[in-house]
């Protein structure tokens, strides 16, 4: 682990250039004088939803909410089949299209003719999304973040109006960091606050005090903090605010349907919705740990032992050592 905090290799440069190139093109966000100029092939939009005051966005099992930031998550490439017929792909999840299918509204289309949409303005120059094959059904958010039923969504509703927000540059960026990951280099950061590695998108290992390893889910599905700075240990921190807090989930970047769960006092790799099984709290230990406790179930905390093998998480506390882990991150919108 120390060697991966202090070598950097050359590629690691070319990775770094890459990401802040990145952050400095979703940055550079701007409301077209016309908004349905901006769905055409090659451009970059983020949807703004008027109800929510925030960006829609694809989660890790594929589902949507309009509770994002501005990052790759919240990004959608714009294809344009026809005249104001379009397809919008996902620049996180860069195999995943919004779709409208069964009549629920996901981002796990693969551009078939479910993940096509027109778009309308109104009067105020926010826009309308309509399935093609589903006419009438428009995509909508309620202030909450929540996606909004497609059948029951009318234009004339705040729910279904976006400010579409272009992306002035194209994905070259994007497509310097992924392919600087297919090289393998992984710059491991640790940040004197905790905190600021549990951002949304951030790719984070969770390194227990007691093994001194990492947590990871093995081949066999089986969890436990043996692992290396390596796939099976890299997590995708995905972040929701409750009224009160701001609240953890923990997907495996490899496979992000699958995600830490604690279940019937059980910690395990679950898969599906991501839910208040899979949610966590976080509280810092001093000097520099920090402990997850359980949403589904308060005063249960994720943990491991010495030799590696997980604690039993409704015996382990916030005061047990077992509960402590070092958050190391690298900072990928992908």
């Amino acid at each position: 682990m120390g060697q991966a905090n202090t070598n950097l290799s050359s590629i690691g440069k070319e990775l770094d250039q890459a990401l802040k190139t990145g952050e400095a093109q979703f940055s550079q966000m701007t409301t077209p004088s016309n908004p349905l100029e901006v769905f055409q092939s090659g451009r970059r939009v983020a949807l703004l939803s008027k109800t929510s005051g925030k960006y829609l966005r694809c989660l890790p099992d594929g589902n949507l909410d309009s509770l994002g930031i501005l990052d790759a998550y919240s990004n959608f490439f714009v294809n344009s089949i026809a005249p104001n017929r379009f397809t919008i792909r996902n620049c996180g999840y860069n195999t995943q299209f919004i779709s409208l299918a069964g009549g629920l509204l996901t981002c796990r289309g693969t551009g078939g003719p479910d993940c096509e949409f027109s778009a309308s303005i109104t009067t105020d120059k926010y826009i309308i999304l309509e399935s093609i094959s589903n006419p009438g059904h428009n995509i909508g958010t309620l202030n909450t973040g929540a996606i909004t039923n497609p059948a029951q969504t009318l234009k004339e509703h705040l729910a279904a109006h976006f400010k579409p927000m272009q992306t002035n540059t194209a994905d070259t960026a994007l497509k310097e960091v992924s392919s600087s990951l297919q090289k393998g280099v992984n710059e491991v950061v640790t940040s004197g606050n905790q905190f600021e590695a549990l951002q949304n998108g951030n790719v984070v290992l969770l390194e227990s005090k007691l093994s001194k390893k990492c947590l990871h889910i093995r081949a066999d599905n089986i969890i436990d903090t043996l692992g290396l700075a390596e796939p099976s240990s890299e997590f995708l921190v995905y972040v929701t605010q409750s009224p009160t807090e701001q609240l953890y989930s923990f997907s495996m970047k490899q496979n992000p349907a699958v995600h830490l769960a604690i279940q019937e006092g059980i910690l395990m790799g679950a898969s599906g919705p991501l839910d208040t099984c899979s949610q966590f709290r976080a509280h810092i230990v001093p000097p520099n740990f920090m402990a997850f406790e359980s949403i589904e179930k308060p005063g249960v905390f994720i943990g491991s032992l010495p030799d590696g093998s997980i604690s039993d998480p409704t015996k382990t506390s916030s005061a047990d050592e077992a509960s402590s882990f070092i958050v190391r991150h690298q900072k990928l919108y992908l």
